[in-house]
């Protein structure tokens, strides 16, 4: 999101220039912007000249700044990884014991049909 600052307020100045800046986090980048006397609404004006130092900082700080975003997916993406593989293993366990459960209960169910057989006699 391109942005200008044609007032004196807070981090801007008269000429249009919108320091760059982002809270640690965060993707949400102001990218600086000069124009000639209008105001540049954002879009198609926000172009960065790589040939200059300025153009060239912010070109590394949003490279710095997508490398750390995607860092975060990747650890994210590894919590995930993990707790699945924990709820499968959880999972697979319950069955098993399920599985363990259902074989006692069946064999009990065969040793009281034969004791009542056998008491029949």
């Amino acid at each position: 999101k391109m942005s200008t600052n044609t007032s004196r307020s807070a981090g801007g100045s008269r000429d249009g220039y919108q320091p760059l800046g982002a809270s640690r986090g965060t993707t949400s980048v102001s990218v600086p912007v000069r124009t000639a006397g209008s105001v540049t609404t954002g879009g198609s004006g926000g172009q960065v000249n790589t040939q200059s130092t300025a153009g060239r900082q912010t070109v590394e700080f949003l490279a710095k700044a997508l490398q750390e975003e995607q860092e975060q997916r990747r650890q994210k993406e590894r919590i995930l990884e993990q707790l699945l593989a924990e709820e499968t293993a959880a999972r697979v366990k319950a069955e098993i014991n399920l599985g363990r459960l259902q074989q006692k209960v069946e064999d009990l169910d065969g040793k009281i049909a034969s004791k009542n057989r056998k008491g029949r006699h």
